[in-house]
C-alpha cells in the first residue's frame, strides 16, 4: 500500500506544476453540458481528463474563466497521442504546463490560450518521434538550443 504521505506530497507536486483539477461533475455543471457531451468532448480531444487510482481529474488549466475551452488541444492531442493512451495524456498534461525556452520561458497552455496554436503545434511535433506515439513517461522537450531534452 502506498505511504498516505508520499502520496499527499506527490499529489502536492502535481498540483503545483499542473495546477488544480476539476472533477466531471464540477466540468458538467460549469459548462451547463451533460456526462454524454463531456464524453464525446473528451473523445474528440477538446476536453483533456486523466485518471489516477480509479478516479478520472480534469486539469483546470484548459478551461478558461468564461468557460471557453483550449484552443488548439485536438490537433496537440492528435499529435502527442495519436493513439488516446490514458498513459500518456499524464505526459501532455506535463507538457502543456512546463515552462519552456522554446516558448519564452511560458507554457504551451499559455500559448494555446493566448491563441498561438501553430508555434505550440510546430513544437508538438518536433518534440514528437517522427509523428510515432511518444512511450508513457518520455515525453521529450526541447532546451534553448532546440536540441532534444527530457523534462
Amino acid at each position: 500500500m502506498v505511504d498516505k504521505e508520499a502520496a499527499q506530497q506527490a499529489g502536492a507536486m502535481w498540483n503545483r506544476v499542473v495546477g488544480p483539477y476539476y472533477t466531471r461533475e464540477t466540468v458538467m455543471r460549469d459548462l451547463r453540458i451533460s456526462a454524454e457531451r463531456l464524453d464525446e468532448l473528451v473523445a474528440m480531444g477538446d476536453i483533456l481528463q486523466v485518471s489516477f487510482r480509479g478516479k478520472t481529474f480534469l486539469p483546470a488549466f484548459q478551461f478558461a474563466p468564461d468557460g471557453a475551452l483550449l484552443p488548439g488541444l485536438s490537433p496537440l492531442l492528435a499529435i502527442l497521442n495519436p493513439n488516446s493512451d490514458p498513459d500518456v495524456d499524464w505526459d501532455v498534461t506535463l507538457w502543456l504546463c512546463t515552462r519552456m525556452a522554446v516558448f519564452g520561458g511560458g507554457t504551451a497552455a499559455n500559448l494555446l490560450m493566448a491563441g498561438r496554436i501553430a508555434a505550440v503545434l510546430a513544437e508538438a511535433r518536433a518534440t514528437s518521434t517522427a509523428g510515432e506515439q511518444v512511450a508513457p513517461g518520455s515525453l521529450p522537450g526541447r532546451d534553448q538550443s532546440g536540441r532534444q531534452t527530457m523534462n
